[in-house]
């Protein structure tokens, strides 16, 4: 509607009007082919709309990465099939983005129509060939260290169950159980299967989407997310957004 786009134009630089093809990287591709000069911008942030939030200040997270000397970096990283920065928040420095290899993989995409095509080809080979590049990839979320600490805290509440100021409930001993099954075996999506521990403990500012509508690793306790999600985030955005998408 004109209304809509006239809105949008008053917060955003420019709009771009196309035919949703190419999964996210295919919208990150538009918007880089439109870019007339990336070279004035100190950091380049793409985002897709795969999540909900954010609960925290993203400030806290930029003046972090400012400290560091990443050259490319994400809040959740991944070690499902081959490591890679998860793609729905992708932050690039200018050593990044003018990369020349970083360059033609942005110039030469084509969009394929197959999700898991995409992750392959894109997610992971965008980390692949950053990798040779020899740039610096890191998380805010680094999946390594939050597997050893999920694995430490629910190995301690296991086997110390009366440790805490309440005796843990059948779901919370499910749960705890299905945390070391998940953590002890072959690497995961951490925003699935540790989204509340992401949250509560490490400063995830995101919840996914899909985790929500679908659950499709079958996550126990995902319907308490109200009770994990910041006190000042306004939930209902949450709960409408499921009911319009068909949850």
């Amino acid at each position: 509607m004109e209304s809509d786009r006239a809105q949008l134009l008053s917060i955003c630089h420019k709009l771009i009007l196309r035919r949703n093809t190419g999964y996210d990287f295919g919208s990150y591709q538009a918007g880089f082919l439109e870019m007339a000069d990336a070279r004035k911008y100190e950091e380049i942030v793409l985002v897709n709309d795969s999540v909900y939030g954010p609960f925290y200040d993203l400030k806290a997270i930029f003046d972090e990465f400012a400290r560091r000397n990443a050259d490319i970096w994400s809040i959740t990283d991944s070690y499902e099939h081959e490591y890679h920065l998860q793609s729905y928040f992708l932050v690039f420095k200018p050593s990044a983005w003018q990369h020349p290899l970083i360059q033609q993989f942005w110039k030469r995409l084509w969009h394929v129509k197959n999700k898991k095509a995409a992750v392959h080809l894109y997610e992971i080979g965008l980390s692949r060939l950053a990798k040779r590049a020899r740039l610096r990839l890191e998380a805010w979320c680094d999946c390594a260290q939050v597997n050893e600490a999920v694995l430490k805290k629910a190995g301690d509440q296991l086997s110390s169950p009366s440790s805490g100021s309440m005796p843990l409930s059948e779901i919370e001993k499910r749960r705890l159980t299905q945390l070391l099954d998940v953590g002890l075996g072959r690497p995961c999506n951490i925003t699935h299967y540790y989204w509340d521990y992401l949250i509560r403990e490490h400063g995830c500012p995101y919840l996914k989407v899909e985790l929500l509508r679908y659950n499709p690793a079958r996550v126990l306790n995902v319907s308490f997310y109200r009770d994990v999600l910041n006190s000042s985030y306004p939930h209902d955005l949450i709960s409408e957004h499921l009911r319009r998408s068909g949850r």
